[in-house]
């Protein structure tokens, strides 16, 4: 009985490393997309300033 909890320990440890690693990935991807749009927003804003457009 023990050795099938040390296996199933092992098994839920590995399951929560590969979430969190998962976990990771995905905050990394959201912050590089959230960043990509903000760059887009400047971008957008310097070219509305150019051609004499209001910032709404």
């Amino acid at each position: 009985m023990r050795l099938i909890f040390g296996y199933l320990a092992l098994a839920q440890t590995r399951l929560a490393l590969a979430d969190l690693a998962r976990s990771q990935m995905l905050d990394r991807l959201a912050t590089e997309a959230l960043q990509r749009g903000e760059e887009r927003m400047r971008l957008a804003h310097s070219l509305a300033a150019r051609c004499g457009m209001a910032r709404r």
